[in-house]
């Protein structure tokens, strides 16, 4: 599929009104691609499209992870810049989203759910009372572009922490936070972080076990789209770290 304009892109990925989609993505060569036909690229046009086809009815998200709080920078809830690509970036500047709470794993929300999303509190970034556990237990479909799973597919890390892999461990932070009122305090907050001594490597194999249970498959550009939803990834993603010391995602020491 060559030459498609954005509102094409997204109509051929037959998103619904009242879905709950997250959006992970590296839209670094699409940017490129796209404006090599048509001059221009707008990251809001297309994150406008997608409110556009789940409505208000529905819910979308987009990562906006940062981890100045956990190496001593702090958050600011509208200062703390996303690592996490340039969707999450537009989306926070854009009036009518807004962002979850976690200093490290928060998201920008849009949409039904989104006052749910930021009413949580959770200490954990990947506690089943995190946005983690919304994923799961309203089987949000994830929309990924141009990212492996390796890259994009985080939720792993709730399933880590649900079973608690032996290659992991909960950690907590304490830094300065400036919440959505613009009030600072010191607060403490926790990641389930690699154990360096392991030597834990998330492998390429999580590829040929996760693409059966992807639901669509768009390319265009040389850009894949791809679409999953999480609860049918849940089960096979916790059997193979129970029954497979994890052999399906990773390599790490003693494995």
């Amino acid at each position: 599929m060559a030459d498609l304009t954005l509102e094409e892109i997204v109509d051929s990925l037959a998103l619904q009104p009242g879905m709950r989609l997250m959006v992970s993505s590296d839209i670094t060569r699409l940017w490129a691609e796209y404006r090599r036909k048509f001059r221009d690229f707008s990251p809001n046009r297309l994150i406008t499209l997608l409110q556009e086809k789940v409505t208000r009815t529905g819910t979308l998200l987009f990562p906006t992870y940062s981890w100045d709080f956990c190496h001593g920078e702090g958050f600011d809830y509208f200062k703390t810049i996303p690592r996490t690509g340039g969707l999450g970036r537009a989306a926070l500047a854009m009036p009518d989203f807004r962002r979850t709470q976690h200093p490290m794993y928060s998201f920008a929300v849009w949409g039904k759910d989104a006052a749910q999303l930021c009413s949580m509190t959770n200490k954990s970034s990947f506690g089943k009372d995190s946005p983690f556990g919304y994923l799961y237990e309203k089987n949000v479909d994830h929309l990924m572009i141009d990212l492996p799973f390796t890259k994009g597919y985080t939720f792993v890390h709730y399933i880590e922490e649900e079973v608690q892999v032996p290659y992991r461990y909960m950690k907590d932070f304490t830094d300065i936070y400036t919440d959505e009122a613009g009030l600072t305090s010191s607060r403490t907050y926790s990641m389930y972080v690699r154990d360096l001594d392991m030597d834990l490597v998330y492998t390429d194999a999580i590829e040929p076990f996760l693409n059966p249970y992807v639901k669509q498959r768009v390319e265009c550009y040389g850009v894949a789209f791809k679409r999953i939803a999480y609860a049918d990834t849940y089960s096979v993603i916790k059997e193979d770290i129970l029954h497979n010391r994890s052999r399906n995602l990773a390599t790490y020491k003693g494995q």
